[in-house]
């Protein structure tokens, strides 16, 4: 129907333009009981606008589910009101249905009208704009949520968070949908979309545009029909009807929507306002102030921009990091049942993702991908977290599980309040600290803090200052590069310096021995004391007189900063460091490889519960099958059935269950026991788990695939014998090979 066209509505005749107007009115709630009788009628007497007014209710109602609300923006608050085009006759029973819509209009849209408007981009320039709207004048760096922005005339750019950028020429109106989608009513818009906007959309009355990482301009005319123009790049260009198919068009191929049809034209650039021609408009245009502070909820996956950040804090869940080669974050549940997936909920902020799981479950897998170069902040209440290859800082927390990361390009903060921590490698600065767990690192490029309550703490490569403590492991650094400061409450401290530290060292224990092995040319201030050994040394130290086997100091090479050495248990052994090339700490450190599977979209799901996370590339083999290891060494493979305080009862491959005196056995194997795990046998009474850790503890009950176990530090914890339990150290036995 063109402009000047009518429609009689009880009567009266109508403008279309005025038609036009009580179908906005209508869907933005602020039509009146005059304007329903007016619209009912004419959708009763005029068949070509049912269609068109089906139309317009249908994409007025998928804008609202798709981005929530399309409410008000600051500039204006209605909604998106399609022209009028001629259309076939409907059949009669969608004219009962067209009715029925125009009076259930008010009641759908006003009643769903509480989402608040959300951020989607940022105003970043603004030439000889005026706008439409009595008193709109949005300034240059100012926020702009979902809804409308109607030029006048001149030019403004926008940048949706998403990181495409639009111009948009007066006159034109233009509504913000989301951080990657637009839509144009009338005008000219000209979209620049980078690599990590890839997917950015503009709507029209006719026409859908998917941009795939170029720039093209778009322009709806006075008659409402599109053209699309390509300048770079590629797009995909559909038409409104449902059943189109997507066109591809290349750099210098546009199309213009006429008829139900794409029609082929030759690209005009000149056509359009580039942002490229934006201060040649006018060079004194007001600079881009630095975009505000943005909070909006994006869509998963979403677009991002290399170095940002993700948080993702969930409780009892695992969580793996890992990167793609595309700018986007992306979340996904490996373990979520087809049709029941959880609502993942995403909020982006200065580059920083921000993720909700509204009812992630217990126990799932929640796998993070992100561009190489990104940051994360993860947090679960006791499960594993996994980190594999990313250019960024690591922030990581666990309640109580495994940590694995592996080849960090930046600084590394780790904590878990009882698992083990593992650390391939890190450029940066570390920091690692656990409330009973071991800590193992490979190779520590910046300065390291590592921290234990009750495990060991190893150290392949330290390249800046190292300071290891630990209440009740030992210390183990194979080639230290800079200052060691090293603690033990209970077990022993092996340091290797291979270059010349830049501050004082410390090597300290109560109740293990002290090896010290420096290279030669090294030199040191040194000060050795010991309460349950002596001290010895093959070094050229000068001791300065009146020392003892027990205390001594001196100058090794005329002395520079200090090397303290301390323990109350045992003996302190300087020993030279005849590989100074270190072929040997390269090959045990290519030895060690985590066990952190490298993950795709297309990837499997891991195992819950990682193996060691630095295994020796060629695995010996069990030393023992699962089974029963008895007080005098002997082994008897079997399959263990249940346990109480008295007796075990076990299965010997097929036959029935035995029984036997629980004071006759050392250790109930669950599991093959590999000989990198024998030392466990050692230890106090505890469970061994799969992982490493070692919840030291008396057992309670042993029944259903199930053993619980209670800890000092962890208190009670139920530990499942398929997925977790190794072995269950009862006393120290003697096993024979």
């Amino acid at each position: 129907m063109h402009q000047d066209q009518t429609a009689r509505q009880g009567g009266t005749l109508v403008s279309s333009n005025e038609f036009e107007q009580i179908i906005e009115r209508m869907l933005s709630g602020g039509a009146s009981s005059e304007d329903r009788t007016r619209l009912t009628s004419a959708l009763r007497e005029q068949p070509e606008l049912r269609r068109a007014y089906a139309a317009q209710v249908r994409l007025h109602a998928l804008l609202e589910w798709s981005h929530g609300q399309v409410q008000a923006a600051p500039v204006d608050d209605r909604v998106v009101v399609l022209p009028l085009t001629r259309a076939r006759f409907l059949q009669p029973l969608a004219l009962a249905a067209a009715a029925c819509l125009a009076l259930l209009a008010s009641w759908w849209f006003v009643g769903r009208n509480s989402a608040l408007p959300i951020t989607v981009a940022t105003l970043t320039r603004v030439v000889d704009a005026e706008w439409s709207d009595a008193g709109t004048s949005p300034k240059v760096g100012a926020a702009l949520r979902t809804g409308w922005l109607r030029l006048k005339s001149g030019a403004v750019q926008v940048e949706f968070i998403g990181g495409a950028r639009v111009v948009l020429e007066g006159p034109a109106e233009f509504q913000l949908i989301s951080a990657q989608e637009g839509f144009l009513r009338a005008g000219k818009v000209t979209a620049h979309v980078p690599e990590r906007a890839h997917g950015f959309k503009v709507l029209a009355r006719d026409v859908t545009v998917v941009d795939l990482g170029t720039e093209f301009g778009l322009n709806v005319d006075s008659s409402r029909a599109s053209e699309v123009h390509v300048f770079t790049g590629k797009v995909e260009v559909s038409l409104s009807d449902p059943v189109s198919k997507r066109t591809a068009l290349l750099a210098g191929q546009a199309a213009r929507a006429s008829g139900g049809e794409l029609q082929s034209l030759a690209a005009d650039r000149a056509a359009f306002l580039t942002e490229d021609k934006l201060p040649a408009v006018a060079p004194a245009v007001t600079p881009a102030a630095p975009a505000a502070s943005l909070r909006a909820e994006v869509e998963n996956p979403a677009p991002a921009a290399p170095g940002g950040e993700l948080v993702l804090h969930l409780a009892n869940n695992f969580i793996e990091v890992a990167t793609h080669d595309r700018n986007e974050v992306q979340i996904v549940d490996l373990d979520a049942a087809a049709g029941n997936e959880p609502s993942i909920q995403m909020w982006q902020e200065d580059g920083k993702f921000t993720v909700k799981i509204n009812q992630p479950g217990r126990g799932h897998h929640y796998r993070a991908l992100v561009p190489k170069k990104f940051n994360v902040d993860l947090r679960t209440s006791g499960e594993t977290i996994t980190v594999t290859n990313l250019d960024g800082n690591v922030k990581a927390r666990s309640g109580g599980g495994v940590i694995n990361l592996a080849r960090i390009g930046g600084d590394v903060d780790a904590e878990s309040l009882g698992g083990r921590i593992a650390l391939q490698s890190a450029t940066g600065r570390v920091r690692l600290k656990s409330g009973g767990g071991q800590l193992a690192v490979g190779e520590a490029g910046g300065d390291t803090t590592l921290e234990t309550r009750g495990g060991s703490i190893s150290v392949l490569i330290a390249r800046g200052t190292l300071n290891a403590t630990t209440s009740g492991g030992s210390v183990k650094v194979s080639a230290a590069f800079g200052a060691v400061q090293a603690r033990s409450s209970g077990g022993s401290v092996s340091v290797n310096f291979h270059g010349q530290p830049n501050a004082n060292s410390i090597l300290s224990t109560e109740g293990g021995s002290i090896e010290a092995r420096v290279l030669p040319t090294l030199a040191f201030d040194v000060k050795a004391d010991c309460q349950g050994g002596d001290v010895k040394s093959e070094l050229p130290i000068e001791w300065q007189p009146g020392g003892s086997i027990k205390s001594r100091a001196g100058q090794l090479n005329g002395g520079t900063n200090k090397l303290t050495l301390h323990t109350s248990g045992g003996g302190i052994w300087l020993e030279a460091l005849r590989d100074p090339a270190l072929p040997l700490v390269e090959k045990q450190f290519q030895f060690f490889k985590p066990n952190i599977a490298q993950a795709a979209p297309s990837a499997g799901r891991p195992p819950k519960t990682p193996k060691d996370e630095f295994a020796p590339a060629n695995n010996p083999g069990p030393a023992h099958a699962p089974g029963l290891l008895l007080l005098d060494g002997t082994h008897m493979a079997a399959t263990i059935v249940s346990a109480d305080d008295t007796q075990v009862v076990f299965r010997r491959n097929d036959a029935e269950t035995e029984s036997l005196l629980l004071s006759r056995v050392s250790a109930l194997l669950f599991r093959p026991l590999p000989l990198s795990k024998m030392a466990a046998l050692d230890r106090p009474r505890g469970l061994l788990l799969r992982n490493g850790d070692y919840l030291e503890g008396e057992a309670t009950v042993l029944k259903e695939e199930k053993i619980t176990v209670s800890s000092v530090l962890f208190g009670l914890r139920s530990i499942s014998l398929r997925d977790e339990a190794m072995a269950l150290v009862l006393r120290k036995s003697t096993p024979k090979p």
